[in-house]
């Protein structure tokens, strides 16, 4: 399974409408899309999978409570981001058959 984020810096002020319109829209989703399609093109991926079974989070200024419920930053520049956890993979083994890739060895 694959976790990760697609990021992009952000301004602390911005408001979620501007979020949208300067990170999400323009920047995070079109690269987000693009990672999943180049995923799918990969000649190890097995060709019956069209899509790929995940968890997405939008996070719009990201962060996290710090020490003693003061406000805290998951990392040190502010972002605005995509996560994802748990996309599962198919690869191809060979002779063609598909194994997943939890099971995969090298």
């Amino acid at each position: 399974m694959l976790n990760g984020i697609v990021a992009t810096e952000t301004v602390a002020t911005y408001k979620s409408w501007e979020r949208e319109e300067k990170s999400f829209v323009p920047i995070l989703r079109p690269a987000y899309n693009e990672l999943v399609n180049q995923l799918r093109l990969l000649p190890y991926v097995a060709q019956e999978q069209s899509l790929f079974n995940h968890t997405m989070w939008e996070r719009k200024r990201w962060g996290r409570d710090g020490l003693y419920n003061q406000a805290g930053n998951l990392f040190a520049d502010r972002i605005d981001a995509i996560e994802f956890q748990d996309l599962e993979i198919t690869l191809r083994a060979d002779g063609g058959a598909s194994q997943n890739i939890s099971n995969f060895r090298h």
